[in-house]
């Protein structure tokens, strides 16, 4: 059996996101997690979470339409529960991002990971017509108010093509940033699965983007490259950062369920209850039947890398 022991606690405050994003949708009920849901979802990390410091991270389609009042709420009561030593993130696209938000992040020391697709056309490609325009305003704001973030790109198979122009854009903008290839996801809508970065693809596409840093970008940094470089040092060929992460993460909805990942939420075979646990989680994590479909299709497992 699979430990269960998560150090990391993802939270899925809104059940929903924006219409314009093309690689990640799923069936939405538009509701926030309740006040309810969340204690009981804290209480259920307290009894089975690891006793390091944790990460918790708000994530899902789009988290902050959960809306102000919500972090209001949820901010002072995680820092209560787990001290200062937890890292709090927040995965957005910021565009519903205002000025009391912007107080609630900075004073409750939450990190940005600001999902920022590279330059305009790309970006609005991926994500609908002007969010750019929309994300890059707020990045501006971060940067003002001196808010700690990071970039995250997700690259599809529609700009797989384009690692010079990507590398570029963000060095130019002196942005920190990571790379994600557009992976399988559970329970997308049709049009967004030919969007998937196949292995062969996304191999080329990093030996490209690695060529870029090595002539002339290697003060821009790139979280992604250095995974792949502190891996390479360790006799490893790869990042591989879905494999090994089951039984590390918990991933709670506003559904009250909990789920091995947040890119598994609505997949009603990956879940379980938060009640005290018995052998139920570790079965669900050894039944995941999904696990190899996402280690089949991990761009970061290609040997050639």
């Amino acid at each position: 059996m699979a430990e269960f022991t998560p150090h990391s606690l993802q939270l899925i405050p809104y059940d929903g996101g924006l219409p314009g994003c093309v690689y990640s949708h799923w069936p939405a009920s538009g509701r926030a997690m309740s006040p309810e849901t969340l204690r009981s979802a804290l209480d259920f990390f307290e009894r089975v979470g690891a006793e390091s410091p944790v990460r918790i991270t708000f994530t899902g389609e789009e988290p902050m339409l959960a809306g102000t009042a919500w972090f209001a709420e949820a901010l002072p009561l995680l820092r209560a529960r787990f001290g200062s030593l937890a890292q709090m993130v927040i995965s957005s696209g910021l565009q519903a991002l205002d000025e009391d938000m912007l107080a609630l992040l900075a004073a409750h020391d939450v990190h940005v990971e600001v999902r920022l697709d590279a330059f305009p056309a790309m970006h609005d490609a991926q994500n609908g017509a002007y969010a750019f325009e929309k994300t890059f305003a707020a990045v501006c704001r971060l940067r003002e108010k001196d808010l700690p973030f990071h970039c995250t790109c997700t690259v599809t198979a529609d700009f797989w093509k384009n690692a010079k122009g990507i590398a570029l854009f963000f060095a130019e903008q002196n942005l920190p940033f990571t790379i994600w290839p557009a992976v399988p996801q559970m329970n997308a809508a049709a049009n967004c699965r030919g969007r998937v970065l196949c292995p062969s693809r996304a191999g080329v596409f990093f030996r490209e983007l690695l060529m870029v840093y090595r002539h002339g970008l290697e003060a821009c940094d790139n979280e992604t490259l250095n995974a792949m470089a502190s891996a390479c040092q360790q006799g490893r060929n790869s990042r591989k950062p879905f494999h090994g992460c089951f039984g590390t993460v918990a991933a709670i909805g506003p559904d009250g369920l909990v789920y091995p990942c947040w890119r598994f939420y609505h997949h009603m075979a990956l879940m379980f209850n938060m009640e005290p646990l018995e052998e139920e989680a570790e079965d669900v994590l050894v039944q995941c039947g999904y696990v190899y479909l996402i280690r089949s299709q991990n761009a970061y497992d290609d040997e050639r890398l």
